[in-house]
């Protein structure tokens, strides 16, 4: 049964896959709680503001979909994905941590994929129960920005605060 309270799982609720990190539903992400004092789960805003910085086009950024060319080397880590792993030039070392799917909690793509939940949803377009998310995968090198149902499994990242 999907969560719609805070709630997070390793990858197939296995420890030994611990070192890939969590995977959070949304409503994790929106206690404010997961990253330590003085760091936050970036915006979908400052997800664009890396993605220009990554070379995907500032006109592209608002786009859902595949975008940037390279972007998805840059920010995949060296190891970590089956095929095509990244440069890691940016150091944000992504690997495939996969996912747990929001529709029926099952777990996928563990060395393929890697999904990173924004701290912006969708409820101000009239869309509640979705967010926003960046998705790398083995498969491309380019990134991948859509919305997704909150009760998915996704992994986080944590920015320092300004």
């Amino acid at each position: 049964m999907a969560l719609t309270t805070p709630g997070y799982s390793w990858y197939r609720r296995t420890a030994a896959n611990k070192p890939l990190g969590g995977l959070y539903n949304y409503y994790t992400v929106a206690t404010g709680n997961l990253c330590p004092q003085g760091w936050h789960v970036p915006t979908n805003a400052e997800f664009q503001l890396m993605e220009v910085v990554a070379g995907v086009p500032a006109d592209s950024v608002v786009y859902f979909g595949w975008r940037g060319k390279g972007v998805g080397t840059k920010l995949k880590g060296t190891t970590g994905f089956t095929v095509n792993t990244g440069t890691n030039v940016l150091g944000f070392s992504a690997v495939g941590s996969g996912y747990r799917s929001w529709s029926n909690s099952e777990f996928r793509g563990r060395n393929q994929i890697a999904y990173y939940w924004t701290a912006t949803d969708d409820a101000g377009n009239g869309k509640p129960t979705v967010a926003y998310y960046r998705r790398l995968d083995g498969s491309t090198h380019f990134i991948f920005k859509a919305t997704t149902g909150k009760t998915g499994g996704k992994s986080i990242r944590c920015v320092k605060n300004p």
